[in-house]
This record gives C-alpha cells, sequence and structure tokens, in this order.
C-alpha cells in the first residue's frame, strides 16, 4: 500500500510482512492526526515528547502500539481504541492533559497511562470496555474524574492505581473481578472500596485510610491478619444481629465466602 511514504508527518514503511509501521516526524505533523487505514503497528516511541500532538484517530487495522509510543505528548487530549489493540508497557506515560481514554484492549499493560490527567483541572474519564487485566501500576500517579470498568475485568495487578487521585473518594468495583494484587490503591485518596461477591483473593493493603467492604456480610475489624493483609480497617463492622464476632482468617476470600455461605445456610438467610 505505501512503501516509505510521509503522509501528513507521518512516515509509513512495509516491512517484509507487508504490514504497515508509523513513525511521527515532528517536524511536520499537526495536532490531529489520523493513522491511515491499512496500518498494523505504531512503532516504539513513535511519537514520543511531541508537543504538537492533540488528538489520534486510530484505524480498525491496528493491531499493536509499542511501548513508549505517545509517552509525554503533552497536549493529547482524547485516546479512543474501538478494537482490542495489543498496547505495551508505557505507552501513553506522562500524557499529563489526557482528558478522555476510551479503549477496547483486554490487557492494560504495565505503567501503560501513568501520570495521565494529572494536571488537568477536572481529571481523566475512563471507560474500559473489553479490559480483563489491568497490569502493575497501569494508572499510577494519575488524576481520575470518572472510572469505568467493565464486568470482563478479572483481575486488577499490584499497585495499579498507586498514588492515584480521585474526584470520588468511593470506589465500587465490577462483578466480575476476582484478584486484587498488592498495593492496588494505597497513597490513593480513595476512602472506601467495595468489593464484588465475585472477589477470590486479595493481596496486601497497606492503606490505612481506605475500607474495604465485602458484599452483603461485613466483619469486625480487628488488629490482626484478616486474610493476608495487616491492614486493621480491611473491613468495616456489620453482621445481621451481630452474631459472628469469631476471628476469620485466611488467604483467599473464597475460604470467607465459604464461611459466609454456611452461615447463610444455617441461618436460612437465602
Amino acid at each position: 500500500m505505501f512503501e516509505n511514504e510521509l503522509i501528513d508527518g507521518v512516515n509509513y514503511i512495509c516491512t517484509e510482512e507487508n504490514k504497515i509501521l508509523a513513525y511521527a516526524n515532528d517536524d511536520f505533523i499537526g495536532n490531529d492526526i489520523e493513522i491511515v487505514d491499512g496500518t498494523t503497528a505504531i512503532k516504539v516511541q513513535a511519537f514520543q515528547y511531541s508537543e504538537k500532538v492533540e488528538s489520534v484517530s486510530f484505524p480498525e487495522s491496528l493491531e499493536k502500539i509499542e511501548e513508549q509510543a505517545f509517552e509525554e505528548c503533552i497536549n493529547l487530549k482524547g485516546v479512543c481504541i474501538k478494537n482490542n489493540v495489543v498496547l505495551e508497557q508505557c505507552v501513553f506515560v506522562n500524557c499529563y492533559n489526557l482528558e478522555n481514554l476510551d479503549v477496547a484492549c483486554i490487557s492494560i499493560p504495565e505503567h501503560a497511562f501513568v501520570r495521565c490527567g494529572s494536571k488537568t483541572e477536572n481529571g481523566l474519564n475512563i471507560i474500559l470496555r473489553n479490559t480483563e487485566k489491568i497490569e502493575f501500576g497501569a494508572f499510577a500517579d494519575c488524576y481520575i474524574n470518572e472510572l469505568n470498568l467493565p464486568k470482563k475485568l478479572h483481575e486488577i495487578c499490584n499497585r495499579a492505581f498507586y498514588n492515584t487521585k480521585f474526584n470520588n473518594p468511593i470506589l465500587r468495583l465490577p462483578e466480575g473481578l476476582q484478584m486484587l494484587g498488592n498495593e492496588v490503591f494505597d497513597n490513593s485518596n480513595l476512602t472506601d472500596v467495595y468489593l464484588p461477591e465475585s472477589i477470590q483473593y486479595v493481596e496486601r493493603q497497606s492503606s490505612p485510610n481506605i475500607k474495604f467492604h465485602l458484599p452483603r456480610f461485613r466483619y469486625k475489624i480487628i488488629k490482626e491478619k484478616v486474610i493476608d493483609t495487616p491492614n486493621e480497617y480491611l473491613l468495616d463492622t456489620f453482621v445481621p444481629d451481630d452474631t459472628i464476632d469469631e476471628l476469620l482468617t485466611g488467604t483467599s476470600f473464597k475460604q470467607l465466602n465459604g464461611k459466609r455461605l454456611d452461615y447463610e445456610k444455617q441461618n436460612k438467610i437465602r
């Protein structure tokens, strides 16, 4: 389709596999970038440090955006990726003024959006449509206005939202989530995180300012290990008639939910 062509400030190069790769030439690009149809990959650091890019349109043919491709595009305002594009790590890191993110990627890689939205007035609006896994530090140091997570999400990895500011300090995680890694929301301004019934495992959470709530039942606050965490604020205090006062320990919510289901069966709650 193209062979070493420069189109609107972007270099397109055909490989031996006949796939088109994109490189930006900052001397010629405009503010609104439209990657041409047929492009399958955007190369490493393709638009890195560009101060001109404000918006990017991605074609349906796109399969992969390589690492640091849009690193520190400080004037980039919106990102919309409608199909399952493979993102590599640090792909949009330090896009401080990003306001809207709408992606259908199955996996959000390590440090993909670190510090995004951090210099905006109202924060970053995030819509993740088909995401199943959020990797280590993916949204660390961000400023988030709205966070929309899909029911397909089953794992949030370590420090995914570390040191992130939320406009809403109360977060409800979607049904379908099974795994919550270490210190996912540590050093953020969240006060309450509500876990879904599907949750099976929660690793160590260290922030003393966040309460993690189980659905239906919340168990007594204790000062010893509960579900592999030293955080005495892990769970709030509430059960029907306050009848459960035993020390509940374990390494997974699957075990804890087993105790809950046994209690429900014995007391004919369901």
